[in-house]
């Protein structure tokens, strides 16, 4: 049962002793009381308005707070919250303009981990000099484009072959011979490993200087062709889902119970899958796929057992916007060589 209220006189009689005897523990003595109940009454005094400001015979100006008044405090936080919410509103779906006229292809990197000498450098520079000299080939990347080592992995720098500085230079050198045809990157997680404690990156400078857009983990496009039709393009570094019997399976997931685009793309596993369904909605195929890796050699599959599934290291999706049957406007490659034949055959028809 909660204590009942002090008298009024009681609390005045602490605050007159006070003013008497000049210290709290003169005026606890006086009135036989010991310090603590002297002190607790004191508070209660004050809380019940007996003592107002004292008539101290010194002045202490005003000192500023270090930090801002509440009024900026809420207006800052409101500006905060309008610019990250126009930036997150503008990334829904970013509408990319092709302005090549009739069919293109998108060419997906999977993980190139240009730095590490397992990577097939010797196939990345082919299809890299196949994109930049083909008419209608557009480029795009999942992400890990190095390895990046950092905490208890930084050890596997002995046997890259390359310094940290050296494979700043290659993933410079893949961006900027691409840097006219590549439309995005979405960077991994050893991509992420190199970002520093500002949270910049190797890959978002790199990019930035280059002009080419980069998100973290995820992106979603719309590719605006001349012939006024757009192909929606859902890229992320990995699509959450495993299945033993479907390396497409998190892909396939994010098809049926997600948005509804035309092409779901994920990498990072370094194993190939590929589940075409019918979107009933648009009348149009959707190409959920994971794909491979330029990491031919890895130490880590051969030390788990994991058996080979990279089928396809660069897939590329051919996009015939003259195609009359919706279903068919959009072609898997799984060579980018085989989609680049094609891809000049249907433009010379076009």
């Amino acid at each position: 049962m909660a204590a009942a209220p002090l008298q009024s006189d009681v609390l005045q009689t602490a605050v007159d002793a006070l003013e008497i005897h000049g210290s709290q523990a003169a005026a606890a003595r006086a009135l036989g009381w010991n310090r603590t109940t002297y002190r607790n009454r004191l508070m209660a005094a004050q809380l019940a308005g007996h003592i107002g400001i004292v008539d101290r015979q010194f002045e202490i100006p005003d000192l500023p707070d270090e930090e801002l008044g509440i009024d900026d405090v809420m207006e800052r936080r409101r500006r905060i919250y309008d610019q990250r919410q126009l930036a997150h509103d503008a990334r829904r779906c970013i509408p990319i303009k092709i302005k090549t006229p009739g069919p293109i292809a998108l060419v997906v990197f999977g993980d190139i981990h240009v730095d590490n000498p397992g990577s097939n450098f010797p196939l990345l520079e082919a299809h890299t000099e196949l994109v930049r000299t083909t008419e209608g080939m557009f480029a795009c990347a999942v992400g890990d484009l190095q390895d990046g080592w950092v905490g208890r992995l930084a050890h596997k720098w002995k046997d890259q072959g390359v310094t940290a500085k050296e494979a700043k230079k290659l993933v410079a050198w893949w961006v900027d011979t691409l840097a006219d045809r590549l439309l995005f990157i979405v960077q991994g997680n050893h991509d992420a490993w190199t970002r520093g404690i500002n949270g910049e990156g190797v890959l978002d400078w790199i990019a930035s200087q280059a002009n080419v857009v980069t998100e973290n983990d995820g992106i979603r496009v719309s590719l605006e062709l001349p012939s006024k039709h757009s192909i929606k393009v859902n890229c992320r570094h990995d699509q959450s889902g495993r299945s033993q019997f479907n390396p497409a399976h998190g892909v396939t997931k994010a098809a049926l119970f997600g948005v509804k685009d035309d092409i779901l793309l994920a990498g990072h596993t370094h194993e190939f899958g590929y589940n075409p369904l019918l979107n009933s909605e648009t009348g149009r195929a959707c190409h959920p796929i994971r794909v491979g890796s330029y990491k031919h050699i890895d130490d880590y599959a051969r030390e788990r057992g994991f058996p080979d599934k990279n089928l396809s290291e660069c897939v590329t999706i051919v996009i015939d916007p003259n195609e009359p049957d919706s279903r068919h406007m959009t072609t898997v490659f799984f060579s980018p060589f085989q989609a680049a034949r094609y891809l000049t055959l249907i433009r010379a028809r076009s």
